[in-house]
């Protein structure tokens, strides 16, 4: 079968064809005759959709051992999205029974969408608490069996138990500072309220409006764009949200409120991106979001897989492109941002530098200095500065174009 895209090797269009029948039922026939098995299979891991692949996947090209070994590890990551959905459905009764008002963001919010909820493959429970429930959260969280960890986070605390991880969010992640940002707080208030009870294959959980979804996953995306890397989960995510939804609904519900805060542009580049490549139905009549747009992120989404792990050098980019408390593409050179990031750092890990602004450059140098060493100790990724500098400046260039939180007033 010949190649779709041109600027995709054949694992890529293979798994972009699989994930759009298993998705949306296209009436593709995928064939894997030819495909590399090893590259393939790592793209799907490092995409973090192997069991939507793989589950539809025709295995009659590949060799006995390739096919035991998928079965086997398609096997247990059914077993984990099994443990983690019902992890979700603990959470919540546990919440519920406290009589504390809460909703699942991201995980089976998400999964919900799919034609099957467990096919979506997740690595945490995500939840929302408002601030002030905080210390009652982590009470029950404590008495379940739950600990904290002593990392600290901008919007969420993360808890361990028996393997499966918990993220208290306080804050939705990925609002940038600012008005715009205030913007976006505002439409969160009420997020708990509008919340809805929702049945998945394993139970019921708390999940947000569609609005609270919608604008969370774009949220995400960006946040995850312009940090570590995005990977074609994210990508998932909004095809299947945006196909439940109809052109009515979906300017009524997201238009005006995503034009106030710069992020309609970015809505109707990720949808296209979604018609363009994963056979998602087309949603926005006279989209106007440019096809080569659209190619340059499913291009960047394979460069950098989910979370960046295609490529070690992913976070130290993104130091150089935006801050993690500012997601936006703001008008700075590498070097400007650079030095803005190094700050974030020294003030992230020794607050009290805030009100001693003199002794950053000392804190520039122990932080640089122990990751330098970590790194020579292999405790840390080493730091390709060239490269860095040079892939950072291309892909602000393209962010640019995206125009994220970019609004006329």
């Amino acid at each position: 079968m010949p190649e779709k895209f041109d600027f995709l090797t054949k694992e890529q269009n293979l798994l972009i064809d699989v994930l759009s029948e298993v998705l949306f039922s296209t009436g593709k026939t995928p064939s894997a005759d030819g495909a590399d098995f090893l590259k393939l299979w790592n793209e799907s891991q490092l995409q973090t959709v192997s069991v939507l692949v793989f589950n539809k996947m025709p295995l009659i090209s590949f060799s006995d051992e390739a096919v035991a070994f998928v079965k086997n590890n398609l096997n247990n990551w059914f077993i984990k999205n099994i443990l983690i959905a019902r992890e979700h459905t603990h959470i919540h009764k546990m919440l519920n029974g406290a009589g504390i008002p809460y909703v699942i963001i991201k995980g089976m919010a998400s999964a919900r969408f799919y034609p099957d909820d467990l096919m979506r493959m997740m690595g945490d429970v995500d939840f929302l608490v408002k601030e002030c429930d905080l210390k009652k959260v982590h009470k029950l969280l404590t008495a379940d069996g739950y600990t904290a960890t002593k990392k600290e986070h901008t919007h969420h605390i993360t808890y361990t138990k028996n393997g499966i991880r918990a993220e208290m969010h306080f804050l939705p992640p990925g609002i940038p500072q600012g008005k715009t940002g205030e913007i976006l707080k505002s439409y969160f208030e009420n997020i708990t309220d509008e919340a809805k009870e929702a049945s998945t294959s394993v139970g019921a959980i708390t999940v947000p409006s569609d609005f609270h979804h919608g604008l969370l996953l774009l949220l995400h995306t960006i946040h995850h764009l312009t940090g570590d890397g995005l990977g074609l989960r994210h990508l998932c995510d909004w095809a299947v949200f945006v196909s439940s939804q109809n052109e009515e609904q979906f300017r009524e519900m997201f238009e005006d409120k995503l034009k106030k805060t710069g992020m309609w542009e970015f809505a109707k580049i990720l949808t296209k991106t979604c018609e363009m490549f994963l056979g998602a139905p087309c949603l926005l009549s006279n989209n106007d979001a440019k096809e080569d747009t659209c190619k340059k992120l499913i291009l960047d989404i394979f460069s950098s897989g989910n979370f960046g792990q295609k490529s070690e050098d992913r976070s130290h980019e993104s130091l150089l492109i935006s801050s993690k408390n500012e997601k936006g593409i703001k008008e700075k050179s590498l070097f400007r941002q650079g030095i803005k990031s190094a700050n974030d750092i020294v003030y992230r890990n020794w607050p009290f530098v805030r009100k001693f602004k003199l002794l950053l450059p000392v804190g520039w140098l122990f932080f640089g200095g122990r990751y330098v060493y970590r790194s020579l100790m292999g405790k840390r990724p080493s730091i390709h500065l060239k490269t860095v500098i040079s892939e950072a400046g291309k892909r602000k260039d393209f962010y640019s174009e995206l125009k994220l939180f970019e609004t006329e007033t």
